[in-house]
Parts: structure tokens; sequence; C-alpha cells
């Protein structure tokens, strides 16, 4: 849906960019996390729900092993996308084309310009991480965002929880106006048909 925010080539990708993926087909779940160079994305993983898996799919490439590894983690960028479509974050979008695109796809604040200090702020977290895995859970930046990888990614890219929360608000306005759509659908149609069935007894009397 969101074509305009597409990355057709990965080589196109700049270090400190913020960059996404979808991870179902229907792209109502997404992963996001900051390109460092070298193919390579940090970013922040949640605990893999699947116990099926071994140690076997540990990554030849980066060693990177989904069932194992959680909090704030970094992988290639194979690992990163497994075979979807990879996305750029759009930062100073207007009111408008934030209320047109899907949530979690752009902000209309802007974002620190220097990517040098993006990707320290990630690094940061990722060596906070691995010092301790309760780190994540012990993080009030974690709790402000609710532990999603959006939340990291904005927090690495604008330095301020309040932008987070911000997009949090503002994504909960969209899916109330898509509600409020939905409802005034429902009852055009309800009265459409209560019209039709007036109209039709009126008929046969």
């Amino acid at each position: 849906m969101d074509l305009s925010h597409k990355m057709n080539e990965e080589s196109s990708l700049k270090k400190g960019d913020h960059i996404y993926t979808y991870t179902n087909k229907l792209h109502t779940s997404s992963l996001h996390g900051i390109y460092v160079g070298n193919n390579e994305v940090i970013y922040y993983k949640s605990k893999s729900k699947s116990k099926s898996r071994s140690e076997s799919e540990k990554c030849e490439s980066c060693k990177y092993n989904p069932t194992k590894e959680r909090g704030v983690v970094k992988s290639c960028l194979k690992c990163f996308h497994r075979g979807h479509g990879l996305y750029q974050f759009q930062y100073g979008v207007s009111k408008r084309h934030c209320m047109i695109w899907p949530s979690g796809t752009c902000y209309t604040g802007s974002c620190i310009e220097d990517g040098k200090v993006i990707i320290k702020n990630a690094e940061k977290m990722l060596k906070d991480s691995h010092k301790s895995r309760k780190a994540t859970d012990n993080n009030k930046l974690y709790d402000d965002f609710d532990k999603n990888s959006m939340g990291f990614a904005v927090m690495c890219t604008t330095g301020n929880v309040t932008c987070i929360q911000e997009i949090a608000a503002m994504s909960k306005t969209k899916m109330s106006l898509k509600c409020f759509a939905v409802a005034c659908q429902f009852a055009v149609t309800v009265f459409a048909l209560q019209e039709g069935i007036t109209n039709a007894a009126a008929c046969k009397n």
C-alpha cells in the first residue's frame, strides 16, 4: 500500500536510516530497525513465540538466532526482513500525509540528521542489552514505548521519548476515525435496508 516508502534496492540504504519490514502478507505487523552499514541492522526483538526452531537456525552469515536472542539485537539485512520488502520510515511529513498512510510508517516531526549519532544511540542500547538482557525490562525507555521495535528506532533517530508518545497518539486518532467511518457506513447501510423494506411494504398495500 505504501509504495512511496518502499526501497527498491538495498544499495540505496544509508547509515543511520530508520527502516522497517512487514512480518506478514497482510501488512498488519512490522519490524523496525536502524541500518548501521555493512549489511547490518540493529533493532528491538521481542521473545520468539515459536518453540519448534532449533540452534540450527542460526544464520551462517551473522550468527543471529531468532529463538535465542531478544531485546536489542544486531543481524544482517536478510535475517531482518526474511524475504519481505524493505521500507524507509518517513520523517517531517505533513499531517495530511501522516493521516493517509498506515500507522507506523511516518511522523510529522524531524529526526537527527547525523547518521553517526543515530548509530551511536542504537549501538549504546545494543551494548546495554548485551550486558544484561534484563536491562530492556528495567529500562524506562522501553516502558515508554511498550517494548516495540518502532519505538526503539524512533528513539534512536530522534533521541526524544515524546516523539514515541506523539506517534502512539496519532495512531489512536486514526483508529478512532476509522471506527467512526465504519460505524457511519454501517448506519447508512441499515437505513437503506429499512427504507427498502418500508417501500416494498407500501407497494404491496
